[in-house]
């Protein structure tokens, strides 16, 4: 329906925004790709937009606003069992939390939802992530 494509619409437009590095306009993209979402009971539109808000305080450096948004994301992605919106989820809180443990534990999350799904070009995404964060080096084991 007409409002199920807007509320799409906004949030590509929003993560366009993004990727162009206007995190404040994306806010406001997004925040109205939200209330659509929440309108119409859409899960996967909102773990998506929730991810991209949480992206977006990510780049504004609003480290605590991010967790919570990309904390929200991860919990419907979970819900609905969208191996796509899990990695994505969990790649972005390997950007938000500090600690090199917490930072592995979230990349391998990401890359044992898109290997089960086959994902291979969000694994190189995530991979190249890794690199970025941890070095070169492979992902250390869980703690345990």
């Amino acid at each position: 329906d007409l409002l199920q494509h807007k509320a799409v619409l906004l949030t590509n437009l929003g993560e366009l925004e993004l990727s162009r590095g206007e995190a404040v306009q994306a806010l406001d993209t997004l925040r109205r790709a939200e209330a659509l979402h929440v309108y119409l009971g859409s899960d996967e539109g909102l773990a998506d937009t929730y991810r991209l808000l949480g992206e977006c305080h990510l780049a504004e450096g609003q480290l605590e606003a991010a967790r919570q948004h990309v904390d929200k994301s991860l919990e419907i992605a979970e819900r609905v069992g969208s191996p796509y919106f899990v990695g994505r989820s969990h790649r972005t809180l390997a950007q938000v939390v500090s600690s090199p443990e917490d930072i592995a534990r979230h990349l391998r999350a990401s890359v044992e939802a898109f290997r089960a799904a086959g994902m291979t070009g969000e694994l190189a995404a995530t991979e190249a992530l890794r690199a970025r964060l941890l070095g070169t080096g492979s992902l250390p084991p869980p703690r345990g």
